[in-house]
């Protein structure tokens, strides 16, 4: 017997009375991307305001991705919010480019466990993270700003939907 659980829960089911149209209609084509249909490649890729022959820094991406004051009024502001809300200090542009740092040079390290990274145990080889971060921010305030950085500010879906946060 299989069981076959690849059907929809019916919170998850669309009404019926509800347009959903054609999933392709804001596009402007048909499913396929034109330069793909016409079999061409493109590999001159580049980002404006870089010269092309400068390979910029992860946190110089970071920034043209995220501008200053996007990161100000809108992710700082609901970090704030919560920290304010909790009485908590809040987190200034500087601490928060220290918080994308360090989230950054963790994901270039192979580990097991984020707080090996603020462990007060000695480096060992085969133990644990090969740094600790103590001296640029602590554990508790880095899993702070961890925990009160939202991807939205909208309600949950009245449907089932383990995602919705960030979709």
């Amino acid at each position: 017997m299989v069981d076959n659980d690849n059907d929809a829960t019916p919170e998850n089911i669309p009404n019926p009375s509800e347009n959903q149209g054609d999933i392709f209609e804001d596009w402007g084509h048909d499913g396929i991307y034109p330069r793909r249909q016409k079999g061409g490649e493109y590999n001159k890729a580049e980002l404006k305001n870089f010269p092309p022959n400068m390979i910029p820094f992860v946190l110089q991406m970071f920034e043209h991705f995220f501008p200053k004051v996007f990161v100000e009024e809108v992710m700082l502001h609901s970090i704030n919010k919560e920290m304010i809300e909790t009485n908590q200090a809040k987190v200034s542009y500087g601490e928060f480019l220290r918080f994308v740092r360090l989230w950054f040079f963790m994901s270039t390290t192979h580990f097991d466990n984020r707080r090996d990274f603020w462990s007060l145990k000695t480096i060992e080889t085969f133990l644990g993270a090969p740094y600790r971060l103590n001296d640029y921010m602590s554990w508790t305030r880095f899993e702070t700003i961890l925990n009160f950085l939202y991807f939205t500010d909208m309600e949950p879906p009245s449907y089932k939907d383990n995602f919705w946060e960030v979709q």
